[in-house]
């Protein structure tokens, strides 16, 4: 992987990153509820009580929430699914944004302890915020021919 790509990829995940991230803080002006990510990270460093914004705790969710969406997953996306994933190219990073969804959802909240996704109004949010991801991801991706 060329160095320009893999720069074009962590641009591209930053991006969504913070577009999924608005989507999900601004929810409820659409009628869901709103998400506060690094709140929910931080939050399992602080014995499950949502941190304020800006205190360390919260930086702490923000970083792992920016590390994970702008790096981890942007490469693994080029590295891994972008090459098994049976999806059309279209479709691909759409595909990637609900595969994670599915993965924070059913796999990894309910891990580190998280309640929150037994509420099916919470995973709509959830669910759009994946959807920008994916979508914005894949808008900011393309290859040139």
């Amino acid at each position: 992987m060329k160095i320009a790509r893999i720069i074009q990829l962590i641009n591209a995940g930053a991006v969504a990153t913070k577009m999924m991230s608005d989507t999900m803080e601004n929810a409820n002006k659409i009628g869901m509820p709103a998400v506060d990510i690094p709140a929910v990270l931080g939050s399992k460093v602080n014995y499950e009580v949502d941190p304020p914004d800006g205190s360390k705790k919260w930086t702490t969710g923000a970083i792992a929430h920016y590390a994970l969406g702008a790096v981890v997953f942007p490469l693994a996306y080029e590295t891994l699914y972008k090459k098994v994933s049976l999806c059309p190219k279209t479709i691909k990073p759409l595909s990637w944004g609900l595969l994670l969804w599915a993965g924070g959802a059913f796999v990894f909240m309910p891990m580190i302890g998280k309640d929150r996704f037994k509420k099916k109004s919470i995973l709509t949010t959830y669910l759009a915020g994946h959807i920008v991801y994916g979508a914005t991801f894949g808008a900011l991706t393309k290859e040139k021919k």
